[in-house]
């Protein structure tokens, strides 16, 4: 007995040291202080659901995806944004048919170049045709009148569109003697007569011409009739 207090006595140091340290696992396990306990503490597994406090959430698989929501109201439309580079220039397109209709606008030209010779005192028509054109047109006659007789004459001509007329008179001062030749030098002026009409198909244009009585004839050339169809036309007396 007496050899077991001296082995005591001579080690009490070191059996203290073995006490407290077998005995500070026990200690730190209900002397842990409040919040010290994290998860590198926990074992994996080791907190269920039966060991949370009431009121502690926990989350659970991730649900369905829930209906649409109603389209929000349009926002403010935003500022306009800044011009744009020019596009480079396309190919030139194929021409366009020929238009038709009050739209177009088309000249006819008619020649008639054989001299015709007017009678004094004659009544001759010197032109009827049927029109070259439908709807509204202008028409342009032109003449050269000449008289080879020395006594002055007169000439009156009127130019018919369906009627609708322009008349014009002509006075044609008295041919010239050329002595040095032993003729006659004819004398001659132009005449000038237009009218604007509406035309249907088959209507005529005439011109007809009056002489005067004098002593030889007037002759009549260098006829030219233009129909110059419009796209419309009005009238107005000035």
């Amino acid at each position: 007995m007496n050899r077991f207090l001296s082995h005591v006595q001579g080690n009490a140091v070191g059996y203290v040291a073995l006490f407290v340290a077998l005995g500070g696992t026990s200690y730190a396990a209900v002397s842990l202080p409040k919040n010290s306990v994290g998860k590198n503490q926990l074992k994996a597994g080791s907190v269920t659901k039966s060991k949370l406090a009431d009121g502690v959430a926990i989350s659970g698989p991730k649900g369905d995806p829930g209906a649409v929501g109603a389209q929000g109201p349009q926002g403010p439309q935003g500022p306009a944004g800044g011009t744009g580079a020019r596009g480079e220039t396309g190919p030139q397109g194929p021409a366009g048919p020929a238009g038709t209709g009050s739209g177009s606008t088309r000249a006819t030209v008619l020649y008639h170049d054989q001299e015709v010779n007017l009678a004094p005192g004659s009544f001759t028509t010197i032109a009827n045709i049927t029109t070259p054109v439908s709807g509204a047109a202008l028409v342009i006659y032109k003449a050269t009148v000449g008289l080879t007789a020395p006594a002055a004459g007169s000439l009156t001509c009127t130019l018919d569109a369906a009627g609708d007329i322009d008349r014009a008179d002509a006075d044609i001062a008295g041919a010239l003697a050329d002595y040095s030749a032993g003729v006659r030098v004819s004398s001659s002026t132009t005449m000038t007569l237009q009218v604007a009409h509406s035309f249907s198909t088959g209507d005529k244009i005439k011109v007809y011409c009056a002489a005067g009585n004098f002593s030889d004839s007037i002759t009549i050339s260098w006829q030219k009739m233009t129909v110059l169809q419009l796209g419309s036309f009005g009238k107005s007396p000035f």
